[in-house]
């Protein structure tokens, strides 16, 4: 399955490797402090969102819906979920940390802008 957003098409290079690896980790042992939280669909999973919990805040990244199942409700649902379980947790506020790819679905789950900052890259593949 092809994902929408990170890690994008299959586990063929190492950085997606870890990137599954990691959420696969987050979902199999779940802390008392980072979790990942999983939308199945009869039995297949169809998008995901990490949340990290700090002592009064919260924040999610990583939001994935499967290509094919966007525009379903699946990552809003994922972000109230997370906003819920955060709640549970007594945090006071909730942060975000993303693209622009995502930014008509933020705003309508009530989360407003308060910067931009540059990403940077560097590939190696080029040589130095």
């Amino acid at each position: 399955m092809a994902c929408r957003f990170w890690p994008r098409g299959p586990l063929t290079t190492p950085p997606r490797r870890v990137a599954f690896e990691r959420l696969r980790t987050l979902v199999s042992h779940r802390s008392g402090r980072t979790r990942a939280l999983v939308a199945w669909l009869k039995g297949t999973p169809v998008g995901a969102i990490e949340i990290f919990l700090g002592s009064e805040s919260a924040g999610v990244h990583g939001l994935t819906v499967v290509d094919g199942y966007e525009g379903k409700g699946i990552g809003s649902a994922l972000i109230e979920d997370a906003c819920k379980d955060a709640l549970r947790s007594r945090a006071k506020t909730m942060v975000l940390l993303a693209s622009a790819e995502g930014q008509r679905l933020y705003l309508r789950r009530g989360f407003i802008e308060v910067d931009r900052f540059g990403y940077w890259y560097r590939s190696f593949q080029r040589g130095c």
